[in-house]
């Protein structure tokens, strides 16, 4: 519990199915896939990895591959927002 008060402390909501997905998202050993289309959980996510210095980029950008690049240089994570 003191765990899940730290999530809704940086912006995950109080709401069961949020929490659910919350711990499928930490323990979570590969890449996972967010359909969120109230941005709750990419603006949770943004804030418990802002201190990791998470990258973000949309699918078709630019400089997606540059940010991809860079990510993998530097060992941090990647978020790829609007996939489809």
């Amino acid at each position: 519990e003191a765990e899940q008060a730290r999530w809704c402390a940086k912006g995950l909501p109080r709401d069961r199915a949020s929490l659910e997905n919350g711990a499928i998202m930490m323990s979570s050993k590969r890449w996972n896939l967010i359909i969120d289309p109230q941005n709750q959980g990419s603006v949770w996510i943004k804030h418990k990895e802002a201190e990791r210095k998470l990258q973000v980029t949309r699918m078709g950008h630019a400089k997606m591959i540059q940010t991809f690049e860079n990510a993998i240089a530097a060992g941090t994570s990647v978020m790829i927002e609007n996939m489809g």
